[in-house]
């Protein structure tokens, strides 16, 4: 019995870092929205770096716990195939630690998730807001009569973007 309790442990302490690691991207990715929203590129920049590495490290967390997982599934001698399969196999107490760790997880995911989403549509809105100036600048706006080089007035109308045209 004492393996696998070594074994949920080290499981726990793997969920223990996915969970610190969550929450730090979490305060990087609010920290990220606001940046977005006052416009400072530089710190943006800084920080979407900082997200890249963030996200590297829990990648190999998460490849981590399922390795452990395995293990700790084989040591009890079950067949599960996610950890709410095998809180079937815990005793209580152990079963309420895993819990309460898998809980905070998933909602620290779903957190994340949801400020991404946010963050998502806050660009989508200003990618919305940047192409409505550059239409207003580059797309044909108003008809003149054009005149060729020598000042022979030219067949037909011309249309010309905002910033060809001149008082």
């Amino acid at each position: 019995m004492k393996i696998m309790d070594s074994y949920l442990e080290v499981f726990t302490s793997t969920l223990d870092e996915e969970i610190k690691w969550y929450k730090r991207l979490k305060g990087l990715l609010e920290k990220k929205r606001s940046l977005i929203l006052i416009g400072d590129i530089e710190e943006l920049r800084k920080v979407i770096s900082e997200e890249k590495s963030y996200i590297s490290t829990l990648q190999k967390l998460d490849l981590k716990r399922q390795d452990y997982f395995d293990v700790l599934v084989d040591s009890y001698g079950v067949e599960a195939k996610n950890v709410g399969e095998l809180l079937f196999y815990l005793q209580i107490a152990e079963r309420k630690q895993l819990e309460e760790r898998v809980t905070k997880l998933l909602k620290l995911l779903n957190t994340v998730a949801m400020i991404n989403i946010g963050i998502n549509d806050l660009l989508q809105l200003n990618l919305g807001y940047i192409g409505l100036l550059l239409d207003l600048v580059i797309k044909p706006t108003r008809s003149i009569k054009a005149y060729d080089s020598i000042g022979k007035k030219e067949d037909g109308d011309k249309t010309l973007p905002i910033i060809d045209l001149k008082g």
